[in-house]
This record gives structure tokens, C-alpha cells and sequence, in this order.
């Protein structure tokens, strides 16, 4: 199946910020998703139906493709899903050809992908717990931003917003990033360490590419997500917790930013977040 859209590839896929995001980019451009139990569906429309086996992350994905935000829209987007082991040059490579193979301009490349959460004592952390911190989050965000960066190029155009009608926007890369990027606090240093890397590599690649048109940014979330899991937690606090679709709302806006006002760090917390 065809289509002279836009794309907008979204890695880490899963619940929360990232579903989110893949509804609000899913408004201007198709979506490709991609995640290391995320089964690979090409091109489809949404209502599609998905293949066995039934696990959480394919409830997730058939969720997705019947999300009325998509469905309801005049012109939905055709919805790719992709496995990848986003720490695997192999992988994010084959995934990367068959994004290729679609033969569309690449509008939006979101690493929403993150090593887990990790509080431990730093006399107890152990050299396999920072090595798998940072092959998600610093080597992951390399694969993905250098796979990434020559299709987003091929959108810029210095003499226009964008090179062709489906870009309206300038060509975005992001990465989420986390305040353990910025600071580190007490038994915190597996994933603070990842998370800086993250922030060095994201500045890095934002000053490079800046001047050749590309618009870099990393969102550093700050607060804690409202799911299923975090319900219990700010109870009596009102809009106390992070809302997906407000957050994703966030990267939407940052993505339509013309050129001659850039953002390229940005932080998101909610109203009563202590920092």
C-alpha cells in the first residue's frame, strides 16, 4: 500500500507517552512505531487486524490502529509497526531498509526508547547493569539518530520550510530524555549515567546538524507519567502527575516551529513538581 504522506517513526513504542505520540503525529503524517516486542504489521490502515500471537504489546498496537483520533480522521495514516532491538545495529539497519522501502520523506524521528528506572546503591550496581543502561539509552540513541539523520536531511530545504508539500514543517529529530540527565541524585548512578550520555550525544547532534537545517530537540520529562501504575501515587494532587497526550502535545508543537525559533532543549513538568 502507497501513499505520498509524510512519515513520523517513533521508537520505544509502548503505553503511555509514546502511544500518545504516535495519535497526535498521526494527524499530519503515516506512523511507523518500533519496539523489541512490537510485531512488524507494514502499512496498514487503522481497524487493520493483527496477527497472533495476542500479547500485551499487540493489544497495545490493535489499540492504536482502531484509536478513534486516527480512525475519525478525514484522511487516516497508514500505520506500520516494526520489531527492533534498538541497542542492535543489525536490527535497527533491517528495520531502517524497510522504512526506506516505503518511499516516503521522513518528517519526525522520535527515540522515546529509555533504560528501566533503576534506584540502587552504587557500591551494589554491577558492570552489567551500566552496560545495559547505556546500550538503550546512549548507544540506542546513536543507531537510531545516525539511520535516522540522511532521511531527515533529504526533507530540508534552505530556501523553504521543506521540500516538498507532504513536510510542512521542518524535519525533526527528537529524543526524551529525563532530569537524571541533568542531575544525579543519591543511588541513582546506572541511570543518570545512561541519561547524561543521552543529553551529550542529543547537544551534540543538535549543533551539528542545526546549521544544515535539521531541527534537533531533547525533552527532558520531569515528573512522574499518569498510568495504570503511577495511579495510586499524587492521588490528592490534582493534574499532579504528566498526561500523555498533553506531553505529546508538547513535542507536536515544538515540531512546528519555524526555523527562525528553534528549541532545542525543553523541559516538561507538571504545576506542582518540585525542582
Amino acid at each position: 500500500m502507497s501513499s505520498t504522506k509524510g512519515l513520523a517513526i517513533i521508537a520505544g513504542f509502548g503505553p503511555g507517552i509514546s502511544y500518545k505520540l504516535a495519535t497526535q503525529f498521526g494527524t499530519l503524517y503515516d506512523i511507523v512505531v518500533l519496539g523489541r516486542s512490537t510485531p512488524t504489521v507494514l502499512q496498514t490502515k487503522p481497524s487493520a487486524t493483527l496477527p497472533p500471537p495476542v500479547s500485551a504489546t499487540t493489544l497495545l498496537l490493535k489499540s492504536l490502529f482502531t484509536d478513534p483520533d486516527l480512525t475519525n480522521l478525514e484522511t487516516p495514516p497508514l500505520v506500520s509497526s516494526i520489531q527492533t532491538d534498538l541497542a542492535s545495529d543489525v536490527s535497527v539497519s533491517e528495520t531502517f531498509a524497510q522504512i526506506k522501502d516505503f518511499n516516503q520523506p521522513v518528517a519526525v524521528a522520535i527515540f522515546n526508547a529509555s533504560a528501566p528506572f533503576l534506584r540502587k546503591p552504587f557500591l551494589q550496581s554491577t558492570p552489567a547493569e551500566y552496560s545495559a543502561a547505556f546500550s538503550i539509552s546512549a548507544l540506542g540513541s546513536v543507531l537510531f539518530a545516525q539511520h535516522a539523520i540522511p532521511l531527515l536531511l533529504n526533507g530540508v530545504d534552505f530556501n523553504n520550510k521543506s521540500s516538498t508539500p507532504e513536510l510542512p514543517y521542518p524535519p525533526t529529530l527528537f529524543f526524551t530524555g529525563a532530569t537524571a540527565g541533568y542531575k544525579s541524585s543519591a543511588q541513582m548512578s546506572v541511570f543518570a549515567a545512561a541519561k547524561h550520555a543521552q543529553r551529550a550525544i542529543a547537544l551534540s547532534v543538535a549543533r551539528e546538524y542545526g546549521p544544515k537545517g535539521l531541527h534537533v530537540a531533547l525533552v527532558n520529562i520531569d515528573g512522574l507519567v499518569d498510568s495504570e501504575k503511577t495511579k495510586a501515587f499524587l492521588a490528592d494532587v490534582p493534574d499532579g502527575k504528566l498526561v500523555p497526550a498533553d506531553v505529546a502535545l508538547s513535542y507536536l508543537d515544538i515540531h512546528k516551529q519555524p526555523r527562525s525559533a528553534w528549541t532545542n532543549e525543553f523541559e516538561i513538568r507538571p504545576w506542582a513538581e518540585s525542582w
